[in-house]
């Protein structure tokens, strides 16, 4: 939504407008991985259960 506003405005250019799709989708699928791995797994509530 904002992409099309600031792309059909004439604010961001064709490539600058396409380099920050690219990043959204880049960002959007490689984060989940990179949150698992830096947060570790954590221990489900059924296994400390007594």
């Amino acid at each position: 939504m904002f992409a099309g506003v600031g792309a059909g405005s004439g604010v961001l250019s064709p490539a600058l407008n396409a380099a920050i799709i690219v990043m959204v989708i880049l960002t959007t699928f490689v984060a989940p991985p990179l949150l698992r791995l830096a947060f570790g797994k954590t221990e489900s509530p059924e296994a400390v259960a007594p």
